[in-house]
């Protein structure tokens, strides 16, 4: 049974009080009460109370003032504002620095229930989120990876499983979705997390130079080889290697990785003998490997090598239900055990809008600029890049013609347009406001079949 919610009432007059109490009396709840700030304040604690409603006008300390106060003390705590008609604009006032909502005297019983009850199913949710942060911390090492719906659930659910394997594990995902963080828990929560996680980022490294750092190379292999060295996955000896942008890889390389995978031992570049290694390999890619194997592009038996259990990370788009989290993740991350900021009205509705093609990645990048440019602390939408914003400027009417709410492949098609248009088709620069890799825009062109004018002759392009 769940434990009874704690609210704490504020207000000068007895009479709001018994009110209260009575309006509130079919709910499962714990109610303290307190006749000025200067009474309410010693009551709050951190994780003291779930919900508090206090009058705005008050003698000495009003509303807001006791708000601010009680948030330093505890910023997970839920407040209601109370006010009468004439104070309504302060009441929004304390909206904008943390107020849930505000309640306008005298007092409709239906919308006080309905509120309070929202208020604590929110202050209720955050609680929850918090425990089960703390808890994965403690027992599984993914306080990193966030969410609370049912996609990052199963997430979490397959990542465990997986964990006490040795198999190897492809992790597939669009470019920003956190395929690193899967890696980093399911060697964390292995048998092998006392020893290295090696990664290494196949894309960025020439054929040649990637089987070198893989593999290691004897003294005089190549030209600047003055010494022997091991490699990575010796490196990565009875512990885990992420091999992360797998599709990258050449052919050749292709196939002296499946000879490791088969065998488990490795031959150093210009070297004639070959040495066992104990490593766990966990691959990534945002590309779709069963095309790429359908086009000749890479090999099929290394495919069923690496797929021995397979792992998606869904899009942002898919779970937008967990943008609240992740940007409280980011917040207190980023105010370092200093007051969250506050939202201004729109703010969460905006970033609900938006089709995220970047994902977390992007998610995270606009929140740290929006928290840089935020104004007494609250979170203002136009601190939001501006290709967010792009969705409320933007008559879809007028874009695409007179027709109905887009699909999630024609919005993400007509930031891609948009993002472009606004780079006069400069594609690294498009890329970075849409906050995804070059080659990953590059790709989404071919997909949509984009094709416009400026791309063909803007220098860089190339």
């Amino acid at each position: 049974m769940p434990e009874p919610a704690r609210i704490l009432i504020v207000d000068d007059e007895p009479e709001t009080i018994n009110l209260l109490r009575t309006l509130l009396s079919s709910l499962q709840a714990e109610i303290d009460e307190a006749g000025s700030g200067e009474e309410a304040l010693p009551l709050i604690q951190p994780e003291r109370y779930d919900l508090l409603l206090t009058d705005l006008k008050m003698d000495q300390m009003d509303g807001i003032d006791l708000m601010r106060e009680a948030l330093r003390v505890d910023p997970n705590l839920t407040v209601i504002m109370m006010t009468g008609h004439g104070t309504i604009s302060k009441a929004v006032e304390a909206m904008r620095e943390g107020a849930y909502h505000f309640l306008t005297k005298p007092f409709n019983a239906r919308e006080v229930q309905v509120f309070v009850e929202k208020a604590l199913g929110q202050s209720r949710l955050l609680s929850e989120n918090l425990a089960m942060r703390k808890q994965l911390r403690e027992a599984y090492g993914l306080d990193r990876i966030v969410g609370e719906s049912k996609a990052m659930q199963d997430l979490f659910a397959l990542i465990r499983r997986v964990a006490d394997s040795d198999s190897t594990v492809l992790i597939q995902g669009e470019s920003g979705t956190g395929k690193e963080l899967v890696a980093q828990a399911i060697h964390s929560l292995s048998p092998r997390s006392h020893e290295n996680l090696i990664k290494v980022n196949c894309h960025t490294l020439a054929g040649n130079i990637l089987e070198s750092e893989l593999f290691g190379h004897t003294k005089g292999a190549f030209t600047g080889a003055t010494q022997e060295r091991r490699g990575l996955f010796a490196a990565a000896h009875r512990g885990s290697i992420l091999l992360d942008e797998i599709g990258s890889i050449s052919q050749e390389l292709q196939a002296k990785l499946l000879r490791v995978l088969e065998t488990g031992e490795i031959r150093p570049v210009g070297g004639d003998e070959t040495y066992t290694i104990n490593t766990r390999v966990l691959a990534s890619t945002n590309q779709d490997l069963r095309s790429e194997v359908s086009q000749g592009r890479f090999r099929e038996d290394l495919y069923y090598r690496l797929n021995v259990i397979t792992l998606r990370v869904p899009p942002l788009r898919e779970h937008k239900e967990d943008i609240p989290f992740l940007v409280r993740y980011f917040l207190e991350d980023l105010a370092k055990g200093k007051n969250l900021p506050k939202f201004e009205p729109g703010f969460w509705e905006t970033l609900s809008n938006y089709a995220w093609p970047g994902n977390v990645r992007q998610l995270r990048s606009a929140i740290e600029r929006a928290y840089l440019l935020k104004e007494r602390n609250v979170l203002l939408r136009k601190g939001l890049p501006p290709e967010v914003l792009v969705p409320e400027r933007m008559d879809v009417r007028e874009s695409v013609g007179d027709v109905l709410p887009l699909s999630l492949e024609e919005g993400e098609r007509l930031q891609i347009e948009k993002a472009l248009m606004t780079t006069q088709g400069h594609l690294s620069r498009a890329a970075e406001i849409l906050g995804i890799s070059r080659r990953t825009l590059y790709s989404k062109i071919r997909k949509y079949n984009i094709e416009p004018k400026s791309l063909k002759n803007t220098p860089g392009n190339t």
